[in-house]
């Protein structure tokens, strides 16, 4: 039976790109899908690849934001309208709608949501805000990657972004009284699945001595407690949020080996001198 407007989940997910947010997003759907319930996924950076031609400025998506702004809100309305449209029409039990809060480029942080275009049309029915985040190390290395993001930003600047990302998630959530979550990529897509359920999958946030364990160096009491973590998402069929997925943070980062941090990859991205990371430091998510 197909969900009415009251009953379907709603859920905006956002992210930085390079956090592999689409990814996840889509591995959520499928969990969603194996669960028996019908899952769309709209994502808003294709639907701006789908503006008219003789509207189009630039290849991709990402020459919009060295443009005229005008020019990328024009783009951003005619996939906004989109969404809505595909909103309105599906008949799936959940709606995921994979976006960005924010961009960062060329030292320049422009908006990433239409503001006035959710309060006009989406106010009360959104169910949650969630933002993926992904080590900044990593984003960056992935963005090193890209013809169109190679060189164009810092590392302290990824740092800076997914900060922005994840405040800007959440001062919306808060405005629209609904819940936000952190969602790190390590961690299963199941998660998100399961907090997409009516009513959510209840949630456990492991606390535990992150900063003594990291520095007593046993490998023994790190991996103690994410097979515990995993023993509570498959057994218990708990969400559960373990600060250790994030290691680039101030508290976990210090387990990282210096060697994995500023080794060049396979790829042959350049590798994170200190400074780099030095630079970052202040813009970590605390």
């Amino acid at each position: 039976m197909a969900a009415s407007a009251d009953e379907r989940t709603l859920v905006w997910c956002t992210g930085i790109s390079g956090s592999q947010r689409t990814d996840y997003v889509n591995e959520a759907a499928e969990a969603i899908r194996a669960e028996g319930r019908s899952c769309l996924v709209i994502d808003i950076g294709d639907l701006l690849e789908q503006v008219p031609e003789h509207l189009k400025v630039g290849a991709s998506r990402t020459e919009l934001l060295d443009g005229n702004e005008d020019l990328l809100r024009l783009h951003r309305s005619y996939a906004l309208q989109n969404m809505l449209r595909m909103i309105e029409e599906t008949e799936a039990d959940v709606v995921l709608v994979s976006t960005h809060a924010c961009f960062m480029r060329n030292g320049r942080l422009m908006p990433g949501l239409d503001m006035h275009f959710i309060k006009e049309h989406f106010a009360g029915r959104i169910s949650a805000f969630v933002t993926v985040v992904l080590d900044t190390p990593d984003v960056w290395r992935a963005l090193a990657q890209r013809p169109e993001w190679a060189g164009r930003l810092r590392l302290a600047e990824v740092a800076l972004w997914r900060d922005f990302e994840v405040a800007l998630t959440r001062m919306l959530a808060e405005y629209e009284g609904a819940p936000f979550y952190l969602l790190a990529r390590r961690d299963p897509a199941e998660s998100l699945a399961r907090l997409t359920r009516r009513p959510p999958a209840p949630s456990a946030y492991l606390s535990y001595p992150i900063t003594a364990i990291l520095q007593s160096g046993s490998t023994a009491l790190i991996e103690g407690a994410r097979t515990l973590a995993a023993r509570l998402r498959d057994e218990a069929g708990l969400v559960v949020f373990d600060p250790l997925s994030i290691e680039d943070l101030p508290q976990t980062k210090e387990g990282v080996s210096p060697d994995d941090a500023s080794a060049e990859d396979e790829s042959g991205t350049p590798p994170i001198s200190a400074e780099m990371e030095h630079e970052a430091e202040p813009y970590l998510v605390s």
